[in-house]
């Protein structure tokens, strides 16, 4: 339930963005500011953002959905991509990407599942 309301919430924001007739700038604007105030990081959210400004002029698409499914193909490579010098992780391991604003309860989220994973 938790989860469900995080991705329903950022996914509202996202979708909100696209729902109008605007110019690309204006919608990378407004996609940087929503990924800076959902604790991506202003580094990373203007890396995402200058991605998606070369793609969509590259591949010369500026309507709305397009950028929509670039912006979910960027998310996706900037999860997949590993750091400089970081191990593989093992596959019988657990990794869990935990993300939201401040104040939402990511910490007390997180507590509680590893809780429940060292009861198992």
């Amino acid at each position: 339930m938790f989860f469900k309301r995080i991705k329903e919430s950022f996914g509202n924001k996202i979708s909100s963005i696209f729902g109008s007739n605007k110019e690309l700038e204006e919608i990378l604007e407004e996609i940087e500011e929503t990924l800076v105030c959902s604790d991506i990081g202003i580094e990373t959210a203007m890396e995402i953002c200058d991605n998606l400004r070369k793609k969509s002029k590259s591949e010369n698409k500026k309507d709305g959905e397009a950028l929509k499914n670039m912006l979910k193909e960027e998310l996706i490579q900037m999860v997949k991509k590993p750091e400089v010098g970081e191990k593989n992780i093992e596959f019988d391991k657990k990794c869990i990407l935990v993300v939201g604003v401040n104040g939402v309860g990511k910490t007390t989220s997180i507590a509680k599942l590893t809780g429940m994973y060292k009861k198992e």
